[in-house]
C-alpha cells in the first residue's frame, strides 16, 4: 500500500520533526550549525537526513537561501558559506543517500530499503524524499530566529533545479526560485534518462508525471523563476526550458551558448541580483531582451530587438540550424546586425529548423540575460550543412557555420584567446586542455562519401590528440582515438582509419561522429593555434 503523496509534500510539523542539532565545526573560517532531522515517517520506518547551516555576523533577522544539491553530490557546506558571506542565512542538505562512499554515514540520507516500494514514485523515489527534504528545511529555516521567513529563496542545480520546480510549485513561503539546468522532459527522445522512460508502463508514466514532472507545476509555482542553462546541456534541454519559461509571467533566463552543465561568470551575477531583488528590496533586474520576428520565408529570416542607442549593453544574437538534439547543437554568434532607428536586427539564412535567442551583458554590474530561445522551421528538408567545423575566419560569418565549446572552461574567449587566425590557449605553455569541437548537424542524415576525410590545420603543434565521439545514447558513448606525434605539417588530413577504439577497433566511417575533442601541446616557446577543423573528400 502506498504511502499518502500529498501528505508527504507537506512538511512535517517542527514538533515531529526530531530536529538534532550536532556541534558547531569551523568551515574556512565559518560557524557551520550542522544537524540531522526527520524527513518522513513511513510504514516501513523513519526517513532521516543531514544538513547544515550559517548565517552572517549579527543578529538579523536575514533573508535565507536555501541550496539543493544535484545528482550523486551532497550537503554543500561551501556553497552555504558562499551564500553567507552575501548576507543570508543559508542552509544545504542531502537527499542521496549512500551512494557515495566517501560521506560518513551521519551525514548522508538514510532510509528503509524498501521505501522505493512504499512511496512508489517510478524510477526517482530519492528525488521524491528530495522534494520532501527541501522542504522540511524551509520550516526549519523558518523557526530559527534569526531568519526573516517572509524572505526565504531556493536555488538548485541539476538534479537540485528539476526539484526547485517541484518545491517552488508546492510551498507558498518560496520568495525567489533558481532552477539551474533542471527542466524535466526526461520523456524526450534522446534524454539522458529515455531509457528509463521507455521502460515504465502506461500507468506508471502516468504517476510520474503527475507528481514529479516540473511541467505539472507550471501553473502553480509560487515566486518569480530564473532558470539558467547551457545551450548544449544534458541533462536540462532548451527546448523544454523554452517551453516552461514561455508559460510563465514572471520569469528570467540566461543561457551559456556552447556549453554543457556549465554556466558563465553573467549568470552567476544574474543569480545574485535576482536574491538581492526579491528577498532584499535591491536594485531592480534589467529586463528580458525583446525577440521579434520580422520576416520569416523560404529564403531568410529577419529577427530584431529593441535597443537604446545609449544604453550601455552588449547585444549578441545565437542562433543553430539543423534538426540534431540538443545536447550536439551547435550555436553561432551573429556579428552582421544593422542598427535601425531603436532596433538591432539580424538576418539569417533560412534552412529547416532555426534556433535562436537574443543575450544582453551588462558590464557595469556583470549580469548577463537571456530572452526565451525560439524556434522557426522555414521549410521541410534538410537543411545543407556547411563542410566547416571551425576556422578562424568562420567566426563572423552569418551561414551555417557550427562554432565551438569549451569544455569546463567558461565561454568561449575565457580561457583560450579566439580570433580571425584561429583559437589558442591563453596560458603560457601553449597546451590544449579539453578543447571542444562540436560536429556538424545531423550527420546521419547526410550523404558521406565512403572516403570523406577529417581536416585539421594548426601551427606551432608538437602533437595533436583527436577523439572522435560517437552519438550521445543514455550516457553510453563511442570514442575513437587517433594520435599524431610529431606533427611534421601545418595540414594533417585523417581518414576513419587513423582512429582506433580501447579495442583496436576503426570505424567505417565518420558517419557516427557527434563530437571531435582536440588536445594538444605545442613547440617549444611558442602557442599551439588551431587555424581549421573541417570536412575534406580526398580519393
Amino acid at each position: 500500500m502506498s504511502v499518502q503523496i500529498e501528505k508527504l509534500f507537506e512538511p512535517l510539523a517542527l514538533a515531529g520533526m526530531k530536529i538534532k542539532w550536532l556541534p558547531e565545526v569551523d568551515e574556512n573560517g565559518t560557524k557551520l550549525r550542522p544537524f540531522r532531522f526527520t524527513v518522513a515517517n513511513l510504514q516501513c520506518g523513519e526517513v532521516t537526513t543531514y544538513g547544515c547551516v550559517a548565517s552572517p555576523a549579527g543578529k538579523g533577522p536575514f533573508p535565507a537561501i536555501l541550496h539543493i544539491h544535484g545528482g550523486g553530490q551532497t550537503c554543500d557546506k561551501q556553497a552555504v558559506c558562499e551564500w553567507g558571506a552575501e548576507g543570508y542565512t543559508a542552509m544545504s542538505f542531502d537527499w542521496t543517500g549512500t551512494g557515495n562512499t566517501e560521506r560518513r554515514p551521519e551525514e548522508v540520507m538514510s532510509a528503509p530499503k524498501d521505501f522505493g516500494n512504499e512511496i512508489d514514485i517510478p524510477s526517482t523515489p530519492g528525488q521524491f524524499l528530495g522534494h520532501a527534504a527541501a522542504r522540511c528545511c524551509l520550516s526549519i529555516l523558518e523557526s530559527l530566529p534569526e531568519v526573516d521567513g517572509g524572505h526565504m529563496g531556493i536555488y538548485g542545480i541539476s538534479w537540485g533545479g528539476f526539484l526547485a520546480w517541484l518545491v517552488n510549485g508546492t510551498d507558498p513561503r518560496v520568495k525567489g526560485a533558481v532552477s539551474i539546468y533542471g527542466t524535466g522532459g526526461l520523456f524526450r527522445e534522446g534524454h539522458i534518462w529515455d531509457y528509463y522512460w521507455q521502460n515504465l508502463t502506461r500507468k506508471e508514466r502516468n504517476r510520474w508525471l503527475s507528481i514529479m514532472e516540473p511541467a505539472s507545476y507550471l501553473h502553480s509555482q509560487n515566486s518569480p523563476m530564473l532558470h539558467i542553462n547551457a545551450t548544449n546541456d544534458f541533462f536540462g534541454g532548451v527546448n523544454v526550458a523554452a517551453e516552461l519559461l514561455s508559460a510563465l509571467p514572471d520569469s528570467l533566463a540566461d543561457f551559456t551558448p556552447n556549453s554543457n552543465h556549465h554556466f558563465g561568470l553573467g549568470s552567476v551575477a544574474l543569480i545574485k541580483a535576482f536574491f538581492n531583488y526579491y528577498l532584499r528590496g535591491g536594485e531592480l533586474l534589467p529586463p528580458t531582451p525583446e525577440l521579434k520576428i520580422e520576416e520569416s520565408s523560404f529564403d531568410k529570416v529577419i529577427v530584431s530587438t529593441f535597443d537604446k542607442p545609449d544604453e550601455k549593453v552588449k547585444t549578441e544574437f545565437w542562433f543553430s540550424y539543423g534538426p540534431q538534439p540538443h545536447h550536439s547543437r551547435c550555436w553561432d554568434r551573429h556579428n552582421n546586425a544593422v542598427v535601425k532607428n531603436d532596433r538591432i536586427i539580424f538576418e539569417l539564412n533560412s534552412g529547416g529548423p532555426l534556433w535562436f535567442f537574443i543575450r544582453k551583458y551588462y558590464p557595469e554590474n556583470g549580469i548577463s540575460i537571456s530572452s526565451i530561445p525560439a524556434c522557426i522551421r522555414s521549410f521541410q528538408g534538410s537543411p545543407v550543412p556547411s563542410p566547416v567545423l571551425f576556422s578562424g575566419g568562420s567566426l563572423k560569418g552569418i551561414g551555417i557555420q557550427w562554432g565551438t565549446e569549451i569544455r569546463h572552461a567558461g565561454e568561449v574567449g575565457e580561457l583560450f584567446d579566439v580570433c580571425n587566425e584561429g583559437i589558442m590557449p591563453k596560458g603560457t605553455d601553449g597546451s590544449f586542455k579539453e578543447l571542444l569541437f562540436r560536429g556538424p548537424a545531423a550527420p546521419e542524415s547526410m550523404s558521406w562519401p565512403d572516403k570523406t576525410t577529417l581536416i585539421v590545420k594548426l601551427e606551432n603543434a608538437a602533437s595533436l590528440d583527436i577523439v572522435a565521439w560517437g552519438h550521445f545514447n543514455c550516457r553510453n558513448q563511442k570514442s575513437f582515438n587517433a594520435k599524431i606525434a610529431p606533427v611534421t605539417d601545418h595540414e594533417i588530413i585523417l581518414t576513419p582509419a587513423d582512429f582506433k577504439s580501447a579495442d583496436g577497433k576503426s570505424p567505417g566511417d565518420f558517419s557516427f561522429v557527434e563530437t571531435f575533442e582536440l588536445s594538444g601541446t605545442s613547440l617549444s616557446g611558442k602557442k599551439l593555434l588551431i587555424k581549421y577543423l573541417g570536412w575534406g573528400n580526398h580519393r
